[in-house]
Order: structure tokens, then C-alpha cells, then sequence
């Protein structure tokens, strides 16, 4: 049995969130021992979920940047006789990549890397940090190969031989078998075009570009907007500046995005970079034509002709009504949970 602390933060909800939730699941059911260790104001919805499904989950009383979880994290890690300790943020990296100096001769690090790029990564002086926090990690593992590439270029001193690509993975039939949200519900008819996007609300997700867009459809094309965050109160200023409060729609954040994204029509994202194009997975599972910035990430999901230039609002319009997209049904099969998980623990038998 491998015994496995994934340490990570929960304060929303989001793609990592969602993503650990689903490879803690199945790394469960192929026998692991997953605990979680996470820190204040932890969604309650995860510790639920975890909770039902018997996985063990401490809370720490200090925020993620607190050293003092340290100490507290040394401690579970020894009582529990952890042989991994698995890390999936910036600040737990740092604390454990010190805890990984003392225990390197009992305990395993292994760090997943979500992020295309960081505002690190553009200071050069701050290499030789990132350097010596990632270097106690047996394994670093990237989401998809952009990310892989990018990382390697900035972490030049640490040997290519341990890295790694995972992609991401979804439980397919909850999007595929899920059932659609009242249309009634929110605020829309059958007759409407219903565009659906997911994610933080934060500019560099380009829900301005979407919103921009809008303008230059026909009137019953409407947006519903899935997730929260911080740039929330300039978005619905945007909306009301832009005279869109009938069409559109920021329903905060939602666990059961699959009920929202089954009542649209199209899913559009319109980030300026991400790591792995999980929600572009999951639409495509719900069965929604999909299109995307044309970013590395997307490039290897859509075709083409369904990507846009960031910030363009100009040609999303364009793509929107054109009509010619497509479902990429194709790509979904190989983007599922369970065969995500046997990767991550054929990962914990080789180090």
C-alpha cells in the first residue's frame, strides 16, 4: 500500500481542487492510502466529498503562507508514517521541499506543476530559489507537454530525467449522463443561444474578451458565467456599462457545472494561458461544440479553426457565428480520471 499526503489549497473551487479530488478518488480505489492535508478556509464542499469517500483531511488553522505549517506538517507526516508526501502549490512546495531535507531518507516527494507560467519565472535572480525548492522532488510532474517544456527551460540546473507528463482527467459520465439546469432558472428561454465559460474570475481568464463579444452577437445569444473570484465586481460593472444585464449571466461558483454546462449551447474559453484545458475536457464530455484561445495548451485540443486570438473579441464573434464547430468527442476518451490515477501510482511504485 502507498501511503500519500497530497498537500494542496482548497479555498474555492477550481480546476486543481477538482482535479485532486478526482485523482485521490481513484488512487483510493486502486488500493492507496490518500490523505489530504490542507489549510484555513478550505472549502467545505471537498471535505465533504472527501469525508463520504473515507479519505482522512486535516485543516490547518494557519493560511498557506504561515511557516508555522511546518511544524504541523512534519508532525502528520511522521505519526502517519507517510512514505509520499505529494504537493500541488507554491507555499506547500516550499514548506515541504525543507521537510523533504530532513526526511529525505523516509520520505518521497513528488510535486505536480498546474501552471504554464509564473511571475517568477520572468525574474532570472529568482531561478536559483525555484532551483533549490524543486530539487528534493523525486518526481515533477507537468500536465501537459507546453508545461513540461516551459519548466524545463527555467529549471535548467535540475536533470530533465525527472520530469514527467500526467494529463488531466475527468470523470466522464458525470458530464456525459448529467442533466441540464432550468433554462427558466436562469433567467432564459429554449430560444436562446446559450454560450457557457468556467473558471476564476480573474482577467487573465478573458472574461472581458467574452463579454466584449456579446456586443456583436444577435440578442438572444446569452452567457452564463460558472466561478468566482476576486475581479467579480468588475465584471458586473462591465455588464451593466455594456447594457448586457438580460444576457448574461455570473453564477458563482458551482460544484455541479455539468448541469450548467448540459443547458448551453457552446462553450467558450477565452484564457490568456493555462496549463491544461480541463474545462475544454469537461464541455466536450457534456457534448458542446468548444472554442479557445490559441494558446499552447488549447493547440492540442482543438482544431484550428476553432481558436482565437487572446483578447480578440472581434474574432470570437466571428468564430461564434459562423456555426461550422465542431464537438471534440474524440479527444474526451483520452482524458479520463482512472487512467490519470494509474499513471500517478505506477509514478509512486517507480521512485
Amino acid at each position: 500500500m502507498r501511503r500519500v499526503l497530497h498537500v494542496l489549497q482548497m479555498n474555492g473551487i477550481g480546476g486543481v481542487q477538482e482535479l485532486v479530488y478526482n485523482l485521490a478518488t481513484e488512487l483510493s480505489n486502486l488500493g492507496a492510502d490518500i490523505h489530504i492535508f490542507t489549510f484555513l478556509n478550505a472549502d467545505k464542499t471537498y471535505i465533504k466529498l472527501y469525508q463520504q469517500n473515507n479519505i482522512p483531511v486535516f485543516i490547518s488553522p494557519y493560511k498557506p503562507s504561515d511557516i508555522r505549517n511546518i511544524r504541523l506538517l512534519y508532525k502528520y507526516l511522521k505519526e502517519n508514517n507517510m512514505e509520499f508526501v505529494h504537493v500541488h502549490n507554491t507555499f506547500p512546495q516550499i514548506f515541504c521541499s525543507l521537510i523533504l531535507r530532513l526526511l529525505g531518507h523516509s520520505l518521497k516527494g513528488v510535486i505536480t506543476e498546474h501552471s504554464y507560467d509564473s511571475k517568477r519565472r520572468g525574474k532570472s535572480y529568482l531561478r536559483w530559489i525555484d532551483e533549490w525548492t524543486y530539487k528534493p522532488y523525486s518526481k515533477i510532474i507537468t500536465v501537459s507537454e507546453s508545461v513540461n517544456n516551459n519548466l524545463q527551460i527555467w529549471l535548467r540546473g535540475i536533470n530533465k530525467e525527472r520530469f514527467t507528463t500526467i494529463v488531466n482527467g475527468i470523470d466522464i459520465n458525470r458530464f456525459a449522463k448529467a442533466l441540464p439546469t432550468d433554462r427558466k432558472s436562469l433567467g432564459m428561454s429554449p430560444d436562446d443561444f446559450i454560450i457557457a465559460s468556467v473558471g476564476r474570475l480573474v482577467p487573465e481568464k478573458g472574461f472581458v474578451t467574452i463579454i466584449d463579444s456579446l456586443t456583436q452577437l444577435p440578442n438572444n445569444y446569452k452567457l452564463v458565467v460558472i466561478g468566482d473570484g476576486p475581479y467579480r465586481s468588475s465584471l458586473e460593472n462591465l455588464i451593466i456599462e455594456k447594457g448586457l444585464t438580460e444576457r448574461v449571466k455570473l453564477v458563482g461558483n458551482k460544484r455541479n457545472v455539468e448541469n450548467f454546462l448540459k443547458a448551453a449551447d457552446m462553450y467558450v474559453s477565452a484564457s490568456q494561458t493555462e496549463g491544461f484545458g480541463l474545462t475544454i475536457i469537461e464541455a466536450a464530455a457534456a457534448g458542446l461544440p468548444v472554442i479557445g484561445t490559441d494558446i499552447p495548451a488549447y493547440r492540442s485540443l482543438l482544431p484550428a479553426n476553432q481558436l482565437f486570438a487572446i483578447d480578440d473579441s472581434n474574432q470570437l464573434a466571428s468564430l461564434i457565428l459562423r456555426g461550422d464547430y465542431i464537438c471534440p468527442k474524440d479527444i474526451v476518451c483520452k482524458y479520463t480520471s482512472e487512467a490519470m490515477a494509474k499513471h500517478y501510482f505506477a509514478i509512486y511504485s517507480q521512485i
